[in-house]
């Protein structure tokens, strides 16, 4: 994938939930989940990819998204190459 796009959700409880999905302008591919159907929140829906912040990422949601990619994709993202949306 040629860019990568993450958005940062509301703050809950002093935390926060970065997320976000892999993008392709080339081919315009998005890449998003299904959730599982036994997961208790949205299961079996499309989603973002993330999760929320821990104390590793130092209040940054990019760096919060880009572990996350790293944990659930194995994949490593350079910063200058993601972009937040809002």
């Amino acid at each position: 994938m040629r860019f990568v796009f993450y958005v940062q959700s509301r703050f809950w409880r002093g935390r926060y939930f970065s997320g976000g999905f892999l993008y392709n302008p080339e081919t315009k591919a998005v890449l998003l989940h299904l959730r599982d159907t036994k997961t208790p929140i949205n299961p079996n829906k499309w989603a973002f990819f993330g999760g929320m912040n821990e104390s590793e990422d130092r209040g940054d949601p990019k760096t919060t998204w880009i572990r996350e990619m790293k944990e659930e994709l194995g994949i490593e993202l350079e910063a200058d190459r993601v972009r937040k949306l809002f």
